[in-house]
């Protein structure tokens, strides 16, 4: 760019940011003058071909002689005016120039950057994917490839496995069910089998009706619990003195069978209730389990006892039997299905219960009828409480008679000899009243209740054994 244009722009961006540039103006329109002037002079030859010696001598001399101050400051005046005008509109046009092509450098700047950004992450991207197609098309060589073939065949190899154990469990399935189905007509056959044996057993040791339910320890345990709290309870009504002239021989009788001096304890209070307890239980056993006349199963029970005792007797004097003889078992199999068939033809007889606690409870009415209010109710109570007694007694005789084990009332200890009072034993006794604690050197007055003990158990094994189950009561010095 030329110097003259330089100042114009110099000049123009004085002028456009307002800056005041006295100095450079003045340089400026002086060199604008001369270059004016010379430009002036070049321009008009033609109209001063006349006068070019005059010019020339005048401006040599004073260029501005005869000029008046006020023509010099208007012609001033007026070129600088020109000046400034041409130096604008010329500045304009360079500024616009400038601008276009300033604004065309960036334009092709910003075109190429683009291409060649554009172009750049084309080839990036194209590598890319050129390489991710390359590695699709070959995953891997050498050791990987070996590898992968190798799962290959592996894979085919679990899964050719996978079709021989489906085919194997299919085919053990199939066997599986015919197996079961085998065993259901096997197990079909197995019960009429059974079955059938158990109709020819229950034909030949006499039926259903033999031994059909077994005899638990502690069902006999329960009613044998409520028995004796029935005799407690009537014993308490029953625990007075009575004038010994209204006693029945069979009471009196009955209570020297349980004590000789039965007088005496009547009349203390701490064993009256203690006697009539073994009074009671007295009459269960002479009316119940030892019965001459039987309250159920009608004289089948009676004789059926009888024999039982006799066999019992008999095998138990066999220390050791022969082969051909019965034991124990075999007698106690037998008295059950003997027992339960005749419970089950017979059962209880409901007049001779009648009879019996009626009269038991005439016997029982001196001992109750002078201390009462009301003899009628005191009588009625005795006499209900006394059915309870005998039916609870029964229930008991006919479970240890339908029961495969051998039960034992004992009114006295059979391991001490016989003799008119026995020595307290711990292991069949517990006392009931006592003046001194008792020990095994002190005597027994009399039994309140009963030994209950058996031998074998319900499902007819180990007979070689008693075991005790209710230890009696006793009244001791």
């Amino acid at each position: 760019m030329s110097a003259p244009l330089e100042d114009t722009i110099q000049l123009l961006a004085a002028i456009d940011n307002g800056t005041p540039r006295v100095r450079q103006e003045e340089q400026t329109s002086t060199d604008r003058s001369s270059t004016s002037d010379s430009s002036v002079s070049q321009a008009s030859p033609e109209k001063q071909p006349n006068n070019g010696n005059q010019l020339s001598a005048a401006q040599s001399c004073c260029p501005f002689e005869g000029w008046t101050v006020s023509d010099i400051m208007e012609l001033q005046n007026s070129s600088h005016h020109d000046f400034l005008d041409d130096c604008r509109f010329t500045s304009s046009n360079e500024r616009s120039i400038l601008l276009n092509e300033v604004q065309h450098t960036l334009d092709e700047q910003t075109s190429s950057l683009s291409r060649t950004l554009q172009s750049g992450l084309q080839s990036g991207l194209d590598q890319i994917f050129t390489f991710l197609r390359d590695f699709t098309a070959q995953p891997a060589q050498g050791s990987v490839s070996a590898e992968i073939e190798e799962l290959k065949s592996m894979l085919r190899a679990e899964e050719q496995h996978s079709k021989n154990v489906s085919a194997r469990l299919k085919d053990s399935n199939q066997k599986l069910d015919q197996v079961t189905e085998e065993l259901r007509e096997t197990n079909a056959k197995l019960h009429d089998a059974l079955y059938e044996r158990d109709q020819q057993r229950q034909l030949r040791y006499g039926g259903t009706l033999a031994n059909s339910a077994k005899t638990t320890d502690d069902m006999v345990l329960s009613k044998w619990n409520q028995l004796a709290y029935n005799i407690r309870c009537l014993a308490r009504i029953l625990a007075h003195d009575p004038p010994t002239q209204q006693l029945d021989d069979t009471a009196t009788k009955r209570l020297k069978s349980i004590c000789n001096s039965y007088h005496k304890f009547l009349k203390e209070e701490d064993y009256c209730e203690s006697l009539m307890q073994g009074y009671l239980w007295a009459i269960v056993k002479d009316e119940v389990f030892d019965a001459g006349q039987p309250v159920w199963g009608e004289f089948g029970s009676y004789h059926f006892k009888w024999i039982r005792d006799l066999i019992i007797t008999r095998v138990g004097q066999k220390d050791h039997p022969q082969n051909d003889e019965p034991t124990l078992a075999h007698a106690a199999r037998w008295f059950a299905q003997g027992s339960t068939m005749i419970t089950k033809l017979w059962g209880k007889d409901h007049g001779i219960i009648k009879d019996l606690v009626n009269t038991e409870t005439k016997l029982l009415k001196p001992f109750f009828l002078l201390h009462g209010p009301r003899a009628d109710r005191a009588d009625k109570n005795v006499n209900d409480q006394l059915r309870d007694i005998i039916n609870r007694a029964i229930e008991i005789d006919r479970m240890m008679m339908c029961s495969k084990a051998i039960f034992r009332v004992l009114w006295r200890d059979e391991s001490q000899k016989e003799g008119p009072r026995q020595r307290f034993n711990e292991d069949v006794m517990i006392a009931d009243v006592w003046v001194e604690e008792p020990t095994r050197k002190s005597l027994v007055n009399f039994f309140v209740s009963p030994i209950f003990c058996k031998l074998g158990t319900a499902d007819g094994q180990r007979y070689d054994t008693e075991m005790v189950l209710v230890k009696a009561s006793v009244v001791c010095d």
